[in-house]
């Protein structure tokens, strides 16, 4: 219960479901909670892992880092961290390295969970549809933004 309640607005975007149903659900044993509410995201990690693919949070801010966060807890494998430009960005992040992600996801297959202000999907979207038109570079997006 105390992983639903830190984590809640996570979960909303994993599964959105009404309060009391997550509720119930947040009472259940753990192992259960993390495999129903994550199986998608972690179906969506594995295929793209088999496929040689890298799985990586866009943005080194305090929402990536709960993102971050919310991934070790739920043991979900990611590569690291993507930003924009690594100015003024730390080297690293929960213990992954912060990458600059023109040079990290061209040329590569990559999902890329978006986690920034809601006020800025909009731009990264941009960014990394503009590194899709190398023939070799495919990336897909899932948003956990609050």
């Amino acid at each position: 219960f105390k992983m639903f309640q830190k984590y809640r607005k996570w979960i909303k975007k994993i599964y959105p479901e009404d309060y009391f149903r997550d509720f119930w659900i947040s009472i259940l044993p753990i192992k259960w909670l993390l495999q129903y509410y994550t199986g998608e995201l972690r179906s969506r990690i594995y295929e793209t892992k088999n496929r040689g693919g890298n799985v990586f949070i866009f943005g080194a801010g305090r929402h990536a880092a709960e993102c971050g966060a919310f991934f070790d807890e739920c043991k979900l494998d990611y590569d690291g961290f993507v930003v924009t430009s690594l100015q003024g960005n730390p080297n690293e992040l929960r213990c992954h390295s912060v990458y600059e992600a023109a040079v990290q996801l061209k040329g590569r297959r990559s999902l890329v969970v978006i986690a920034v202000l809601s006020s800025g999907i909009e731009s990264v979207k941009n960014m990394l549809m503009e590194l899709t038109n190398d023939d070799n570079t495919a990336i897909e997006t899932i948003t956990f933004a609050i």
